[in-house]
């Protein structure tokens, strides 16, 4: 326990990070299988749901439901694996360019957050 309260007194920004990534993975990942999941269903009809997506998803996924599907199967794992990266990089660098580096974690994170609500809240209204 003293370990741990030392590390996180020694790197408060890394802490922080961690602990928002993880939390962005956990939401991304629920409404991840949210979303795919009413994508798999069988009785939809695919072009009611690609009326309700919105332009950067038609451009990831195409005309596909399968890709789209597996596109938010995998979405949180990418934000996961991405933002430690950038969080190991964080901690050896100083001034301007870890304080861009890390706000610019932080937006992105609460954007994916914001863009997946949105989805899930569209694919809501089409059933």
């Amino acid at each position: 326990m003293r370990t741990l309260r030392k590390a996180i007194s020694k790197y408060p920004e890394q802490v922080f990070l961690f602990l928002f990534n993880t939390g962005v993975f956990a939401w991304l990942q629920t409404t991840g299988s949210m979303i795919a999941s009413k994508l798999g269903f069988s009785g939809i009809k695919p072009v009611a749901v690609l009326e309700r997506l919105p332009d950067w998803l038609h451009f990831v996924a195409g005309d596909s439901l399968e890709k789209l599907q597996s596109f938010f199967g995998s979405w949180a794992l990418t934000w996961l694996i991405l933002s430690m990266s950038v969080l190991i990089i964080i901690r050896f660098i100083k001034g301007l360019v870890k304080f861009i580096l890390f706000t610019a974690i932080i937006v992105i994170g609460v954007f994916l957050i914001l863009q997946n609500q949105q989805v899930l809240q569209n694919l809501n209204l089409t059933f």
